[in-house]
């Protein structure tokens, strides 16, 4: 669910900087990079654990494979019932305020360019 909201996040800034056009010219932004930190690239083969390269990669495979499943956890982080809470707080709460916007029904013609 974390992963999913990563790159809900990264979506939002893209699609942000997307629409912004000229408007944001005189602030020198380029399109948004998305950078994953992981503390391991090679495995040990003796346990078989996945390392965090590997953990990514299977989660962007099922991530655009699984399409039902994908839009299950959107509808869920847009919904606020991710489940992602600490210390009582939820972690993206308010997160999202442009896809949400977006995803509204009558934005619906909007929404229809990124399926």
């Amino acid at each position: 669910m974390y992963l999913t909201a990563c790159l809900l996040s990264f979506y939002q800034q893209c699609r942000r900087f997307g629409d912004g056009g000229a408007a944001l010219v005189p602030y020198l932004l380029e399109s948004p990079l998305m950078v994953f930190v992981g503390g391991s690239v090679t495995g040990q083969r003796q346990t078989q654990e996945d390392t965090d390269l590997v953990l990514i990669l299977k989660f962007l495979a099922s991530f655009v494979s699984d399409r039902a499943e994908t839009e299950r956890r959107i509808k869920k982080l847009l919904e606020r019932r991710d489940g992602l809470v600490v210390g009582g707080q939820r972690v993206f709460n308010r997160f999202f305020p442009y896809v949400e916007a977006l995803f509204k029904p009558e934005n619906a013609a909007i929404c229809l360019r990124i399926s």
